[in-house]
């Protein structure tokens, strides 16, 4: 790994902060209402933001269909957070954690069926198999 552009470490630091994420749902669902957790997460989303904007001296697009895209994510985003909250405060910490982590399938499923990317025969039983872990997870 040459530099901080490589796309596997910043894959590395997302399952790292993402896994420590989880772990403070948990503890913060232990001590207040998920509608609280949920709250006061997005509140620490905007902070995050900001600083990362300032650091980056980030310059925001003057116009682009993406920036329609780039909210409607957040949207969906946010929503999944509220639902996430929810779940964690009722369920075992470890194993939400985990098959919530599974949402790749549905972003494998929109590139296949929508943005006509290609899935190998592995891949698509890849996805079968992530279908039982969550079947037998949540048993």
């Amino acid at each position: 790994m040459d530099n901080i552009n490589h796309w596997l470490t910043y894959a590395i630091l997302v399952m790292l902060f993402w896994g420590l994420w989880g772990s403070f749902s948990k503890l913060a669902a232990m001590t207040i209402r998920p509608m609280d957790v949920y709250v006061f997460q997005v509140v620490g989303l905007i902070l995050g933001a900001a600083v990362i904007a300032i650091l980056v001296r980030y310059q925001p697009p003057v116009r682009s269909i993406g920036i329609a895209y780039a909210i409607l994510g957040g949207v969906l985003m946010t929503i999944g957070a509220y639902c996430f909250a929810q779940s964690i405060a009722r369920g075992r910490g470890t194993v939400v954690v985990v098959v919530t982590a599974l949402y790749p399938l549905v972003t494998l499923l929109f590139g296949y069926l929508f943005l006509h990317e290609m899935l190998t025969f592995k891949q698509f039983i890849g996805l079968g198999l992530a279908l039982v872990a969550i079947v037998l997870l949540s048993g």
